[in-house]
């Protein structure tokens, strides 16, 4: 003998949730206060000093790319690492600092993002991407 089976309360909305619904709460969400402005576009350009998805060395006006996993490119990544090793603070460093242009790798053609961006092969001294 099986035991008995229990039936599963009728799901009542189900016949009135339509895809319009779900675009409208979409749309609802993504005007919101706290959603990122740079992601409401139909082409995303992201600024290159964006806090969160910014893709510039953190030292002003450095024309490098910044390494995958820091806030400054390769150049800047090791002499920040020096002046932290010599105990010096970030003020010092970023007065010190002078901007470098992009260079250093294998020009690979403009990027498929941002079209109007040189791409380059990441230089040796880089911490390895995820690639």
């Amino acid at each position: 003998m099986s035991a008995p089976t229990l039936a599963l309360a009728p799901d009542t909305t189900a016949g009135t949730r339509t895809t319009s619904d779900r675009l409208e709460l979409l749309q609802t969400l993504i005007a919101g206060p706290t959603f990122d402005p740079v992601l409401r576009g139909d082409v995303i350009r992201v600024p290159h000093d964006h806090p969160v998805y910014g893709w510039l060395c953190g030292v002003p006006r450095c024309e490098r790319i910044r390494d995958v996993r820091r806030d400054y490119c390769c150049g800047h990544a090791a002499q920040w690492l020096q002046f932290q090793c010599e105990g010096r603070d970030i003020v010092a460093f970023l007065k010190e600092a002078v901007p470098l242009k992009p260079r250093g790798g294998r020009y690979l053609g403009n990027c498929l993002f941002w079209p109007d961006v040189p791409a380059y092969r990441r230089c040796a001294t880089c911490t390895p991407g995820p690639w």
